[in-house]
């Protein structure tokens, strides 16, 4: 007996947990799923990441990509899904891809693509009642809707932002900025300050390993949930620089620094979501 293969279509503009939901539903109702990612030149966000979320959060969906562009194949074209079926077709033919039992959609267009695939639709979470997010949003303002993000696209945009200079100033920055929600709150160090990660660069152990410790940081399950950390690095920032890879380091040595560093602190926070990945892989550049 032939193995049921199930279809999910999307651009994934980010990727996110209601792509994740569909994926599930369709790995839960098939032996087999393809995931086509289609891109332009013209996408916000480079397909490169796009797969690369994909294929870390579900590596057992056959990932195919689909570059090509296809001016006809427009919104407003009643025909586009005809025109995208009969690409996909060709697509799946040259990867080898056998015949698609079920397409898994949310989206209008889901049925006639389906009918031009020769498949079923299975439509999910069409009003977004499981999963109520929409990518638009997460592009505007990803910390806003953080919880929405699967754990793959939380490393690429987690910020980990190094504190320089006295630590009254820094215990006055970590209360004010305590109530952002997606400030985390990570056991690293005995230092009692709720809400916000802490990471005392100052305290013997860490200076045996920093790198390892912010890895240590970087990959806690609980940082990951709110994407925001903050390291004190007292006023030694100079010898343990590249050790620590913060993707800035802010000072509070002062009246005026502490100031701007906390309005830099909130332009961090209202970032879209591209200008928060590229400063992420700037910041992975410098080190």
């Amino acid at each position: 007996m032939r193995k049921l293969r199930g279809l999910v279509m999307g651009r994934f503009i980010p990727f996110h947990k209601g792509h994740s939901y569909l994926i599930e539903y369709a790995q839960n109702a098939c032996d087999e799923v393809v995931v086509v990612l289609c891109s332009t030149t013209h996408d916000e966000i480079d397909a490169g990441h796009r797969l690369k979320w994909i294929h870390q959060t579900f590596p057992r969906v056959t990932l195919v990509h689909c570059d090509k562009e296809i001016p006809e194949a427009h919104r407003d074209n009643p025909d586009a899904p005809i025109i995208w079926a009969r690409e996909i077709k060709k697509l799946l033919k040259l990867y080898q891809i056998g015949a698609i039992d079920n397409v898994f959609t949310s989206e209008a267009y889901g049925a006639l693509f389906a009918a031009s695939m020769s498949a079923q639709e299975v439509v999910v979470d069409v009003h977004r009642a499981i999963v109520p997010i929409a990518a638009t949003s997460l592009r505007k303002h990803p910390f806003a809707h953080w919880t929405y993000l699967p754990d793959a696209v939380k490393r690429d945009l987690l910020q980990i932002v190094g504190i320089r200079g006295a630590m009254p100033y820094y215990e006055r920055l970590v209360v004010q900025h305590k109530a952002m929600r997606y400030v985390a709150t990570v056991p690293i160090t005995n230092v009692p300050i709720s809400n916000v990660a802490i990471a005392d660069a100052q305290s013997a152990e860490f200076y045996d390993g920093m790198p390892m410790v912010y890895r240590a940081i970087a990959s806690d399950q609980q940082t990951l949930e709110h994407g925001f950390v903050l390291v004190y690095l007292g006023d030694r920032v100079a010898q343990y620089r590249e050790e620590w890879e913060c993707s800035e380091i802010l000072s509070v040595d002062d009246k005026a620094n502490f100031n701007a560093s906390s309005q830099e602190l909130k332009k961090i926070a209202d970032m879209n979501f591209v200008d928060l990945l590229n400063r992420t892989l700037k910041a992975t550049k410098r080190h």
